[in-house]
């Protein structure tokens, strides 16, 4: 129809007259960060006819890699084309989380420690925690994290070992040693859409109350879990926020006790801003009471950049 190509025409002129010729991206001010990290978040190539709106999206993305207090862009003019340059301020890379622990049938009993996060560690946004805490409920453990490990294909990684003791919510005559090892590998399909396979293997061991008595019961479990995840960060209303969700399914085997075994999913968002939002839905089947899932928070934190994460469960 007329009215459809007059509209059509000017809004090719509209966007034409608020695009830029970009013939060169500057980098400034990343000292200990790799300048392919930042580069790798720009979501168009040169040279082109880049609009404002590419610009300020590339300058959320890479504000979004939590790795710089803010991000500021300028275009420098010569001639028809121009000059793009992001300049970014790198964060202190190390921080230290404290922890608490306090026991559910005894409140006297209090376990303290801390979760130290190494970010950026050699400079490729990758990350190095290490948790320890000592006490009455104590707890070892040591990950690590690559978010782009190949370039070209854009694979990520990332593992986990770790050993604790627990009480177990069912029994309070009870507690569980465990000991785990996880892993995470995926792919990101596009800028916005990525996709991973995860496995662990947890043995539980339970002992009464003191820990001094017969091992009562071992359990070792083998859990696989596949991952959709769509960032949804230019969507966010402020330049320091922004919200990924993502769809898991999950499936759990016991090696040694038959009876045991899980199938489910779940969805849960995460919400980058002040207070963050992490609300997850699990169905799941088991048929032995022991190990009969509850509604709970698994993770209750402050990280570096500010929000509050945890982790509920409903299962049957």
């Amino acid at each position: 129809p007329p009215m459809m190509k007059w509209f059509l025409i000017l809004f090719e002129l509209s966007v034409a007259q608020n695009a830029f010729r970009v013939t060169e991206i500057k980098i400034n001010g990343n000292t200990a960060t790799n300048e392919e990290v930042i580069r790798r978040e720009i979501l168009f190539t040169i040279p082109s006819d880049v609009s404002k709106l590419e610009i300020e999206n590339t300058q959320k993305r890479i504000e979004s890699l939590d790795l710089f207090n803010s991000v500021s862009y300028e275009l420098l003019a010569h001639g028809e084309n121009y000059t793009l340059v992001y300049t970014v301020s790198e964060k202190f890379p190390y921080y230290l989380r404290p922890i608490a622990r306090i026991s559910k049938n005894d409140v006297r009993k209090l376990s303290l420690g801390a979760q130290v996060r190494v970010s950026n560690l050699t400079g490729i946004n990758n990350t190095l925690d290490l948790t320890f805490v000592f006490g009455h409920l104590w707890q070892f453990s040591v990950s690590y994290f690559d978010p782009w490990a190949f370039e070209a294909s854009h694979i990520f990684y990332g593992l986990q070992m770790g050993i604790s003791k627990d009480e177990n919510p069912k029994y309070e005559d009870e507690f569980v040693y465990n000991r785990y090892s996880s892993f995470v590998i995926g792919k990101a399909i596009t800028p916005y859409f990525s996709s991973s396979f995860a496995g662990s293997i947890v043995e539980k061991r339970f002992h009464d109350a003191e820990g001094l008595g017969d091992e009562q019961l071992t359990n070792l479990l083998i859990n696989n879990s596949l991952n959709f995840s769509y960032d949804l960060r230019d969507l966010r209303q402020n330049a320091t926020s922004g919200l990924h969700t993502n769809l898991t399914f999950v499936c759990t085997q016991s090696l040694t006790l038959e009876k045991y075994r899980g199938v489910g999913f779940n969805f849960h968002t995460e919400n980058y801003t002040s207070l963050g939002e992490y609300v997850v839905w699990m169905l799941a089947s088991d048929t032995d009471h022991r190990f009969g899932s509850l509604l709970y928070y698994q993770q209750l934190y402050f990280s570096q950049n500010n929000f509050v994460r945890g982790n509920a469960y409903l299962g049957v």
